[in-house]
């Protein structure tokens, strides 16, 4: 494919969390993920990694885990959605899955690419 012009892919990983990937239906493995983008980096194909914090069933725990998931694949872009406040079935109001905001919960993590 890169013989023919492919120099770019984005790639919506989602999240780092095979559960999390189960709860959205979305047909993958993180197993997969990581050998798909090993042998792009390896064909020279450059990827931009989309992913989504606070999908159905997300933790803290699963958000550490997609974070570290991202700096192990280490896309050479990414671009994330950080919706963290969900609506609680059977409940009016909204909570966030890891109790607190966004932002402070963000700024706490040390966010690198890992070394190649």
């Amino acid at each position: 494919m890169r013989d023919n012009g492919l120099r770019l892919l984005l790639v919506g990983y989602e999240t780092g969390s095979d559960q999390i990937l189960r709860n959205i239906k979305k047909g993958m493995r993180t197993d997969f993920a990581r050998r798909f983008t090993r042998d792009c980096r390896e064909l020279g194909i450059t990827i931009h990694g989309t992913f989504i914090l606070g999908l159905p069933g997300e933790t803290r725990e699963t958000i550490e885990q997609t974070i570290r998931f991202a700096k192990e694949i280490n896309p050479h872009t990414i671009q994330s959605r950080w919706p963290l406040r969900i609506r609680v079935p059977s409940c009016t109001g909204m909570r966030s899955p890891t109790g607190g905001s966004a932002a402070r919960i963000l700024r706490s993590w040390s966010i690198r690419p890992a070394r190649s």
